[in-house]
């Protein structure tokens, strides 16, 4: 056996890795207003959002298995054609736009809490904006 294959990680490491990383986040990531609300509800929704992205990370896999050294946008392509790799473009540019975007505003609620009380959110997003937009 040589170093490269001793160092890879299984199949079933990466997916206890990315569960373990996805549950940390959306626990830590609950708002309390949520909690507070629907109380023992919040636990069931979390659950259930486990086992839909259990499932989808399951088919990803068996789909990465069949092709080999080919990206989510190949198999796309493979599977549908130009329209359904646009398609998985678009889905994944808005998720990172939104992705994106909630960070920045939870990171801006957070500064307002702690440092800038008197000042307003619209004031703090748009540093941020201006600060990227020149990046």
């Amino acid at each position: 056996m040589d170093n490269f294959s001793k160092n890879l990680l299984e199949k079933n490491d990466v997916l206890n890795i990315l569960l373990l990383l996805s549950i940390s986040k959306l626990i830590l990531n609950v708002p309390a207003n949520i909690v507070l609300e629907v109380s023992s509800g919040t636990i069931i929704n979390l659950f259930f959002i486990f086992i839909i992205g259990f499932f989808i990370l399951k088919i990803l896999l068996k789909l990465f298995n069949i092709f080999k050294a080919q990206d989510i946008f190949d198999i796309s392509f493979y599977l549908g054609g130009n329209v359904l790799k646009s398609i998985t473009l678009i889905l994944f540019l808005s998720m990172i736009i939104f992705s994106i975007s909630i960070t920045i505003i939870d990171f801006s609620h957070i500064l307002q809490i702690i440092y800038f009380e008197e000042f307003s959110i619209f004031y703090i997003l748009l540093f941020f904006l201006t600060r990227t937009s020149y990046l």
